[in-house]
């Protein structure tokens, strides 16, 4: 098998997450932004097109185990995202010294760094990977009990 792991940066760069907050009437809702990546996660998962060591794990997995492993992966990919942006819709909202979201993340890079635009990923992973696991998990077992 070739490496895919480029393969999840080119399948984000066409999503709707911006760098930007938008207000809650013009953003989509989370969970939907989050479909593309779980499905791609799922479908990478049962077609064994992983790298050995995640491919071994899957292949150790039951069937029903794929689903909450690809929300989670789904949440990994999406926390990567979620913490930045998140990091400067709260500092805007905190304060009025930026004029425009890439002001603030052109004040947080000269101030602190890239690591500045990690504060609070931990805690953004902690949601992020286990609500993604338990989410898709029940909304797959509902598609499939509904057909």
């Amino acid at each position: 098998t070739s490496d895919h792991s480029s393969q999840p940066d080119s399948h984000l760069s066409h999503t709707s997450h911006t760098s930007r907050p938008a207000s809650p009437s013009q953003s989509v809702p989370e969970s939907l932004q989050q479909f593309p990546l779980v499905s791609d996660q799922q479908q990478q998962l049962s077609s064994s097109q992983l790298s050995s060591t995640i491919n071994s794990l899957s292949q150790q997995l039951p069937v029903w185990a794929h689903i909450p492993v690809a929300g989670a992966a789904a949440g990994v990919a999406l926390s990567g995202i979620l913490g930045p942006t998140e990091l400067i819709k709260c500092r805007m909202q905190a304060s009025t010294a930026y004029a425009s979201p890439m002001h603030c993340v052109r004040a947080t890079l000269a101030a602190e760094g890239v690591r500045g635009l990690a504060r609070g990923l931990g805690a953004t992973f902690a949601r992020e990977v286990p609500g993604n696991a338990l989410f898709f998990t029940v909304y797959e077992g509902l598609k499939s009990t509904l057909r």
